[in-house]
C-alpha cells in the first residue's frame, strides 16, 4: 500500500517494497489483500493508514470464512513501513495501531522506522577559537528506547530499523558501467594502443582521476545543514598548497524528487572517479543514501558518527569514521598518500 502511486512519487515504496519482491525468490505480489496468509506492506508516508483498520475488519468477515475453507484462517501480517527521517508521524501510527492491533492482533502487526535516535543537534557554534577544530561533534543524541514507548503496547517483536540501501537500477547502472569499462579496455589492449592490465569489473579496482567528493553546496539548507557547510569548508583546504588535491565540493546530478527516481549518471560518475567519499549526517538526524551509494561504487568512504555505524560495518575496515574537523583532514590526507 499504497496499490496506485503517482509518477516521481515512487522514491523507496518503488526501489526497495516493490523491487524487492518482484525480484525476490521467496516472496510474491498478490491482487487479493484478504488472501489467508497475505502480508500488507504499508508505506504510511505515502498512505493513510487509518484507511487499513475497514480492510482489515472485512477480513474478520469475510477473508476468514473463504480461507478456512482452503488453508488455517490466518489474519494479515501488517508490517508498517515509516520512511520519514523524524517522527512527525508517529502520533498518527500510534493512532494506527492501537485500531488494527484488537483486529489482527499485535502479534501480526510490525513497525520499521528510520529513526533511532533522539536529541541529536550538532553545532558549530565557534569555528575560530584555537583548538575548535579538535572538539569532538555534538550531542549526538541516544539511542530509542522503542520497548518504553506506548507504540509497544500495540504491536509485536522489536521495532525494525530501516537503514537507507542502494537502489537496484543504481546498482545495475555501475554493473552496467563496469562491463562497459573492461569491454573497451580490453579492445584497446588487442588493438595496441594501450594495457588491459588491471582492468576489472570489481568498481573497488577502478581507476580513479580525483581525490575526494564531499556532495554538499555550502548555503544549501542552513536549518539542517550547517554540519555539512562546516564539513565542506575543511575540505576546501585540501585544494591549495601544499595539498593541491583535485576535489569537488558540491552536488552531482538532480537532487531531491527527481533526483531520487531516476538515474543521475553525474552523479555516480564522480562516485566512481574520486577515490575518497565523505559522508556527513545532518544537524539533527543521522542516515543517508550516500553512505551505501559510496560503498557500492568500491570508493573509500569517510563518514563522520553514526551509533551504531549500519550493521556489518567497521571502523578502519569497511569505512573510517572522522569524530572531529582536525581528525577529518588528517584521516583524507593519511589515505591519499601514495
Amino acid at each position: 500500500f499504497p496499490l496506485q502511486i503517482k509518477r516521481g512519487r515512487e522514491g523507496e515504496l518503488q526501489h526497495f517494497v516493490r523491487n524487492g519482491v518482484e525480484r525476490s525468490k521467496y516472496l510474491f505480489n498478490t491482487s487479493d489483500p484478504l488472501e489467508g496468509g497475505v502480508v500488507w506492506l504499508v508505506d504510511v508516508v505515502r498512505h493513510n493508514c487509518h484507511e487499513l483498520a475497514p480492510l482489515a475488519s472485512r477480513w474478520n468477515t469475510t477473508g476468514a470464512k473463504r480461507n478456512a475453507k482452503t488453508r488455517k484462517a490466518e489474519p494479515p501480517t501488517i508490517i508498517l513501513i515509516d520512511f520519514r527521517d523524524s517522527w512527525s508521524l508517529y502520533d498518527k501510527i500510534l493512532g494506527c495501531t492501537t485500531n488494527l492491533a484488537p483486529i489482527v492482533g499485535r502479534e501480526n502487526l510490525f513497525y520499521a522506522t528510520r529513526v533511532n535516535q533522539v536529541g541529536r543537534n550538532v553545532k558549530h557554534e565557534d569555528n575560530v577559537t584555537e583548538g575548535w577544530d579538535e572538539r569532538p561533534f555534538g550531542p549526538l543524541g541516544e539511542l530509542v528506547r522503542y520497548d518504553n514507548l506506548t507504540l509497544a503496547k500495540y504491536t509485536g517483536g522489536s521495532v525494525r530499523i530501516l537503514r537507507y540501501g542502494v537502489r537496484s537500477d543504481q546498482a545495475e547502472w555501475i554493473q552496467k558501467y563496469m562491463r562497459e569499462y573492461v569491454a573497451n579496455a580490453t579492445a584497446a589492449s588487442s588493438n595496441g594502443t594501450t594495457s588491459a592490465t588491471g582492468a576489472s569489473l570489481d568498481p573497488v579496482d577502478h581507476p580513479r582521476s580525483a581525490d575526494v567528493v564531499h556532495f554538499w553546496r555550502v548555503g544549501e539548507d542552513e536549518k539542517q545543514g550547517r554540519h555539512r557547510n562546516v564539513v565542506n569548508m575543511a575540505l576546501e583546504h585540501l585544494r591549495v598548497p601544499p595539498h593541491n588535491h583535485a576535489l569537488l565540493l558540491d552536488t552531482a546530478g538532480e537532487r531531491w524528487m527527481y533526483g531520487r527516481n531516476d538515474i543521475q549518471a553525474k552523479y555516480i560518475h564522480a562516485l566512481l572517479q574520486h577515490k575518497i567519499v565523505v559522508t556527513c549526517q545532518r544537524d539533527r538526524w543521522e542516515h543517508h543514501y550516500r553512505l551505501m551509494e559510496c560503498l557500492v561504487a568500491g570508493a573509500m568512504c569517510v563518514t563522520d558518527p553514526m551509533h551504531p555505524l549500519p550493521a556489518y560495518l567497521e571502523d578502519g575496515v569497511s569505512v573510517v569514521v572522522f569524530r572531529t574537523i582536525k581528525e577529518l583532514r588528517e584521516k583524507v590526507l593519511h589515505y591519499l598518500q601514495p
